[in-house]
């Protein structure tokens, strides 16, 4: 088994400004597909790393599929906010019977923020954005009218986690 900072070390992994954690580009495919005026690779992968000094994956919200896997440690857990949708708490990890899953895809559209569960643990994963990822197609940051909009909309969906999913 490796350390958080063995995988820092051999992928390369950097931080990863705004939203926290740790990353490096993986790959990207050579087919393109059409999103709506432009041309942009099928899919792109990168690796993807939450530890002790960057637990947190602040709110951000994606315009394509955002699709992770658990290559190493976890849990993390995942708030997704999809409009029309509940908000779905999920436990990305390796303990299927007790409700984890080893991947999780935040729908389209939608705002995501993720932490460790154990804090002085670490995640890694591979994280797959179909189509590709384009940085204008990335909004970081819970809006305060967001914010208020979601608060109580599930019973744990409290306000202090909300905040505290809005800071690195």
């Amino acid at each position: 088994m490796r350390t958080a900072q063995q995988w820092i070390d051999e992928l390369g992994l950097q931080p990863l400004p705004g939203e926290s954690g740790w990353w490096a580009p993986a790959s990207a495919s050579e087919t393109a597909v059409r999103a709506g005026e432009r041309e942009l690779p099928a899919f792109t992968a990168i690796h993807y790393l939450l530890d002790a000094a960057r637990p947190v994956n602040v709110w951000h919200r994606l315009e394509p599929d955002d699709t992770h896997v658990l290559v190493d440690g976890g849990p993390v857990e995942y708030v997704i906010l999809t409009d029309g949708r509940p908000p779905q708490r999920l436990v990305l990890g390796r303990d299927v019977a007790a409700g984890q899953t080893p991947v999780v895809t935040a729908p389209a559209g939608s705002w995501k923020g993720l932490r460790l569960l154990d804090p002085a643990g670490f995640a890694l994963m591979a994280t797959v954005v179909t189509p590709g990822w384009t940085e204008d197609r990335v909004r970081i940051g819970l809006p305060e009218e967001e914010a208020a909009r979601w608060t109580g909309a599930a019973p744990w969906l409290t306000a202090d986690l909300v905040e505290r999913l809005n800071r690195p």
